[in-house]
């Protein structure tokens, strides 16, 4: 084998659309701090994303109901969640009949002047660079749990490698009551 065909032997060219999620991105504590409505929201805008339009990615009705969204009020919730946990930004204010609100990610730079952006300050804004969870958190063999409040993640083992105990009471299970069940014959 060549050397130019060795450097490209397992490597194929993708032929359809895709996004890359960073690492940093997801071991942030933003992003695992959101309910699964916003992280698949999340995903939806970033479906949008073809390279060069940054900040004009929508989430209205139209777009969002062949893909099984219903809920008006579940999609403005989870916007609000990820403006909130610094992930999205919105670029510009929807308005009735026919302006819909745009949207950037914010770990990508944003495609567009501050003339389209008329709720964004292009001078004011930061990427996304997120707070890891851990230095190390992910890499190698190591399990890592992460609370839901933001706490440092404790591993799944005792820290000193000791034998976990068991949660069930020592001298077996409580005793209950037996239930007995009603048969009705329809």
């Amino acid at each position: 084998m060549s050397t130019a065909a060795h450097r490209t032997a397992g490597s194929e060219k993708i032929g359809e659309p895709f996004f890359a999620l960073l690492h940093r991105v997801i071991m942030s504590k933003e992003y695992l701090g959101l309910s699964h409505t916003a992280r698949s929201l999340l995903t939806l805008l970033a479906l949008q994303y073809r390279g060069a339009n940054n900040g004009h990615l929508v989430a209205t009705p139209r777009f969002l109901r062949p893909l099984g969204w219903r809920s008006n009020d579940v999609t403005t919730r989870g916007i609000a969640e990820l403006m909130a946990s610094g992930l999205i930004v919105r670029t510009r204010l929807g308005a009735r009949p026919n302006r819909a609100a745009w949207y950037g990610i914010a770990w990508l730079p944003l495609n567009g002047t501050q003339a389209e952006f008329d709720d964004l300050d292009l001078t004011q804004f930061r990427k996304f660079c997120g707070t890891p969870i851990a230095p190390s958190a992910g890499i190698g063999d190591k399990k890592i749990v992460v609370p839901r409040d933001g706490g440092t993640p404790t591993g799944i083992a005792p820290r000193d490698g000791g034998v976990p105990t068991s949660i069930a009471p020592r001298d077996g299970g409580v005793p209950t009551k037996r239930l007995h069940r009603a048969t009705v014959t329809i």
